[in-house]
């Protein structure tokens, strides 16, 4: 299973999270996924409120815990240990590499901690 959050950013104020277990390669899951995205549109629409999505990811860890990436606005939301970091204007390039990278922790520390401030 690969689990995936869909996290609606109220402007760092306040922020929810769909959270969606899918099976790696099942034919659905694109579907599903595109469902919770327009859903989690239409309900930042209807709130009034200017939210960004970001599609965020859990890794295995035992710094960097969870990945959050929105590549419209470039912002990148990491949880380190317990407490969540927003980095402004970072490349698509950049988070991918985290999320491949085998050492997440070292990665951060050397690619992106004190880089890119909002």
């Amino acid at each position: 299973m690969l689990g995936i959050k869909l996290a609606i950013d109220t402007s760092c104020a306040r922020s929810f999270v769909v959270p969606l277990q899918i099976k790696k390669g099942a034919a659905m899951a694109t579907s599903r996924l595109l469902l919770v995205i327009l859903a989690a549109f239409y309900l930042s629409l209807k709130s009034g409120f200017s939210q960004a999505a970001q599609i965020c990811q859990e890794t295995s860890s035992s710094f960097v815990h969870e990945v959050c990436y929105d590549e419209e606005i470039e912002q990148l939301r990491l949880k380190l240990k317990n407490r969540y970091y927003t980095y402004c204007a970072v490349p698509s390039s950049v988070a991918s590499a985290l999320l491949r990278a085998g050492s997440k922790g070292r990665y951060y520390n050397i690619n992106i901690k004190g880089r890119y401030p909002c």
